[in-house]
């Protein structure tokens, strides 16, 4: 199934084909690429799902949630350090356990970069029904020769609603317009009643 010129649906996998990746696009493929060498489960979250299907806007983070405990998480550290990663809250792989203990076991993210500190990784561990959702359901995206896992795109949209900026909201149309074909609409509605976006989305939806 063809949604836009570069972009084909598939057997459950969205494939894109782009000219030139983006500076987002490079370091979530490298990212995915590292957490299934770890292995860790992942998927790719955020505003980075817009930026993938085509929306020209730049981020400063990918973000990405994570299901891993305190050992997952040291071997993924280790896989990104030898990878040329850094942690911006600290020193690794030395201060694994400070980053797991005080950040991530406490709800907070960890940042890691390679090269230029922007874009960055911004790293949370699954917490709640949203955050499981999103990894059970993933969908794999085949991007340069690459498959990467990102939100199924009910989630991504009701979220970005529930987010509520002006850019959150246009991120969300954006991926509406674009996925709408694939979409499972009463997922959506009901993923958005249970996040209270449920106004929110009729209104994107009569203005596609």
């Amino acid at each position: 199934m063809k949604l836009a010129e570069n972009i084909e649906y598939e057997k459950g996998v969205l494939k894109i084909a782009k000219r030139t990746l983006t500076p987002e696009d490079e370091l979530a493929i490298d990212f995915s690429r590292i957490c299934e060498d770890a292995p860790v489960e992942y998927v790719l979250v955020g505003g980075y799902i817009a930026i993938l299907l085509g929306r020209a806007r730049r981020t400063e983070d990918v973000d990405v949630v994570i299901r891993a405990d305190a050992e997952a998480f040291r071997n993924l550290v280790h896989v990104l350090a030898t990878y040329g990663y850094r942690a911006i809250q600290g020193s690794i792989p030395d201060g694994v356990e400070v980053l797991y203990r005080d950040y991530l076991a406490r709800g907070l993210r960890v940042r890691f970069y390679k090269g230029a500190i922007i874009p960055n990784v911004e790293v949370k561990l699954s917490s709640d029904f949203y955050d499981e959702y999103t990894l059970s359901r993933s969908m794999r995206v085949e991007l340069a020769g690459r498959t990467i896992r990102v939100s199924p795109p009910e989630m991504a949209i009701a979220y970005k609603l529930y987010l509520g900026s002006r850019k959150d909201l246009e991120d969300s149309a954006f991926i509406y317009r674009i996925l709408r074909p694939i979409v499972n609409e009463s997922e959506l509605l009901s993923l958005s009643r249970r996040l209270g976006v449920e106004d929110k989305l009729r209104l994107v939806s009569q203005l596609l």
